[in-house]
């Protein structure tokens, strides 16, 4: 299991990776959870050289050995294997990894987006594994999906740059390689009144021997802006005053516009923007220009009539835009960037009839429906592609907006979204998207095509959108899923941001997927302002919803395989476990969710960190797996019995358990599995009251005898 943790940490999104098809949050990893799923699936081997050979095939399956993925594909076959239920895919990580051995999979999402990544990533390409590309000159040296992806990806950029040619046009002779923004306001002074700046940075370039900056020239009530080249003197750097608040000073007369006027100018749609410089390329160097008036009057276009309509959430915790007056998703972008998506997106209905007039061209039925009824033809094959293409528009927004800020130092725009949240930008960088490398059309559509090149393509994968809470669980399930942390993400939120691009894309390929405005905020979370703003409702209803969650799944699961959930156990679930308050009344999150699981009639058997990320004391919590399965021991104990019955036991199966190569970090979430798998195997125990005993005084007694076992080391080690 060490091995397993230490591969989940090092997976990365690398050429080829699923994970490069879409952004999505807390991405579960594949090549480790595969190993994980198949320990669960399998008995431990008793005799030394099979236990051996498991461990090296679990130690493969862990680093992505495609070998030793056919092997447990292999032996998956020769046993009745359950359905693999993920009721909350993502980006279908762990969807993958059932479908990569072979194995029966059910994939749910109540978000939109998470159901259409996980389509593209496990169900859309089985579907399609076993065809030639409909391209005409296409190569089939990749799977056709794949080759088809990049090939029309291409068809639709030259289209594209048709309408580009206006709007883009070129500096010195070349094609810009982005331009970069400032807003504006105007200044609070009633004698001055300039349209000022408000700058995070006037410096454009850091970049040893070719650094730039740009300065503010008072013009009537306006400014320009005069490039130069060379490092920029001290106190030119920016106008912001501090680091906290929107407070910048006027270039002009020292007035200071405050956080409160900038806002309230926001919020009366006062705030603009403006040009202050052009980046071109001069052989491998960056050269900044000053925006002349071909380049400002490409940029002053009026927004498309059909923009995709979505309100930003007010949650200031994750979305500041709303409170400087921005307060739907197409206030995030300029109108050249509206004009260029909207191009892209008005071309997907084109590929779509492109591609599948050319696959009846080749041969393909033109009878059997469309992809989002099972289709597997010619329409079926088109809206495919489309899909993919339409990921590509969407992902471009991550590089298309004005949250996009500028890298001084690299000379490169950043990406908008690198974590989970919107911020305000003062400054910003408009990407060309027909130059360069991250970013542009070409390259995101070809990071697509590589990752569906490497996808298993394989097993029977059903995805659909439904509330993980509310559905229908198949008969002889096991659950293998990763749960919502409370309000740790804002799912649903985030996902407006790519969903009102993916409908307007898709919505013809997936009315029911794309039926709301927004994406559904019913999820499992607990997340206040979908509560009115009641953070304890919403935490009530976190814990309701994962009780009727495993309600609903007990009659369905497997009788022979345990399920596992992953979950992020933090320092407050440490503390209140280990170092409880006088009163030891709080539950924490995490008793919560065990509680949910044993009183639907499970055992749990293990609790196994399996991180994202190396163990730190500056991380709030980390990912552990869950393993529970069904109980049907009907016999109960009393609490007296179960303390001494841990006594007695866990130090034992600590020692088992707690090998060497075991971090010190991890070591007491695995005694407290320890002492669960002891502690729940009852059907109940009793107080001496007779009131049942809760999974948190369980897990308390647990965190003794763990902390008793710990100290007697730490004892017997001073000695030697």
């Amino acid at each position: 299991m060490q091995e397993i943790a230490a591969a989940s940490i090092g997976e990365k999104v690398r050429k080829g990776h699923p994970g490069n098809m879409h952004l999505w949050w807390n991405r579960s990893p594949i090549a480790a959870s595969t190993a994980l799923l198949y320990a669960a699936l399998t008995d431990t081997a008793e005799d030394a050289p099979a236990h051996t050979a498991q461990q090296a095939l679990l130690m493969g399956l862990a680093h992505g050995d495609a070998a030793c993925v056919a092997q447990a594909h292999e032996q998956l076959k020769k046993q009745d294997a359950p359905c693999v239920v993920d009721s909350f895919s993502g980006f279908g990580g762990l969807v993958l990894a059932a479908q990569q051995m072979g194995l029966q999979t059910e994939a749910s999402d109540l978000n939109s987006v998470a159901a259409l990544l996980t389509k593209a990533a496990a169900e859309i390409p089985a579907r399609f594994a076993h065809i030639p590309p409909v391209s005409r000159g296409a190569a089939f040296d990749q799977p056709a999906l794949a080759e088809d992806i990049r090939y029309y990806g291409n068809w639709m950029l030259r289209q594209a740059e048709i309408v580009g040619t206006n709007l883009y046009p070129k500096v010195n002779g070349s094609q810009p390689f982005a331009w970069l923004w400032v807003r504006t306001v105007e200044c609070p002074n009633p004698a001055c009144k300039c349209k000022m700046p408000l700058a995070s940075s006037f410096v454009l370039s850091k970049r040893p021997g070719n650094a730039y900056w740009a300065e503010p020239v008072q013009n009537g009530d306006e400014f320009a802006f005069r490039i130069h080249k060379g490092i920029c003197p001290e106190g030119k750097a920016t106008n912001k005053v501090g680091s906290a608040g929107a407070k910048f000073q006027c270039p002009a007369c020292g007035d200071l516009a405050t956080d409160d006027y900038v806002k309230k100018a926001g919020q009366q749609h006062r705030l603009g923007m403006q040009l202050m410089a052009v980046v071109g390329t001069d052989a491998d160097k960056k050269v900044y220009f000053e925006p002349d008036a071909v380049q400002i009057r490409a940029c002053e276009l009026p927004k498309p009539d059909d923009l995709p309509a979505g309100s930003i959430s007010t949650n200031a915790h994750w979305f500041s835009p709303p409170g400087f007056g921005l307060t739907e998703y197409a206030d995030l972008f300029t109108a050249r960037q509206l004009e260029m998506l909207t191009a892209f997106c008005n071309l997907i209905p084109q590929v779509v009839d492109k591609v599948a007039s050319d696959a009846l061209a080749v041969g393909m039925s033109d009878s059997s429906g469309s992809l989002a009824n099972g289709g597997n033809g010619a329409l079926a094959y088109g809206q495919a592609v489309g899909t993919y293409l339409a990921l590509a528009v969407s992902k471009m927004t991550t590089y298309h907006s004005t949250i996009c800020t500028w890298n001084n130092q690299s000379e490169i725009a950043r990406a908008g979204i690198t974590r989970q949240a919107i911020p305000m930008t003062w400054t910003f960088a408009e990407r060309n998207p027909f130059v360069g490398t991250m970013g542009c059309f070409s390259a995101i559509v070809d990071s697509i095509a590589d990752s569906v090149a490497c996808l298993p393509m394989q097993g029977s994968v059903h995805v659909t959108q439904q509330d993980a809470v509310h559905r229908e669980y198949p008969k002889n399930a096991i659950l293998f899923a990763e749960l919502p942390y409370y309000d740790n993400v804002g799912y649903a939120d985030m996902s407006d941001y790519f969903y009102i691009w993916l409908r307007k894309c898709l919505k013809p390929v997936y009315p029911e997927l794309f039926e709301k405005i927004v994406t559904s905020k019913e999820e499992l979370s607990s997340v206040a302002e979908h509560y009115g703003g009641d953070a304890a409702a919403a935490q009530a209803a976190y814990k309701t919803g994962l009780e009727t969650l495993m309600q609903r799944f007990a009659p369905a699961a497997s009788e022979t395989y345990p399920s596992v959930l992953f979950f992020q156990y933090s320092k407050a679930d440490q503390q209140m476990i280990f170092a409880p308050a006088a009163d030891g009344a709080a539950e924490s999150r995490f008793a919560n969710l065990l509680q949910s699981i044993v009183d639907a009639g499970f055992t749990i058997t293990a609790v196994w960190p399996v991180r994202a990320e190396q163990a730190s004391d500056r991380l709030e919590s980390f990912r552990v797996a869950v393993v529970f399965r069904k109980n049907n021991n009907e016999v109960a104990t009393i609490r007296r019995s179960l303390a001494a019955m841990l006594s007695r036991e866990m130090p034992e199966k600590l020692e088992q358990v707690l090998t060497a190569d075991v971090a010190e970090y991890d070591r007491p979430v695995i005694a407290l599995g320890v002492g669960l798998s002891t502690a729940t195997r009852y059907k109940k125990v009793l107080n001496a009251d007779g009131s049942a005993m809760k999974v948190q005084d369980a897990l308390q007694l647990a965190a003794q005898e763990a902390a008793k076992f710990f100290a007697a080391i730490e004892e017997n080690s001073e000695e030697n």
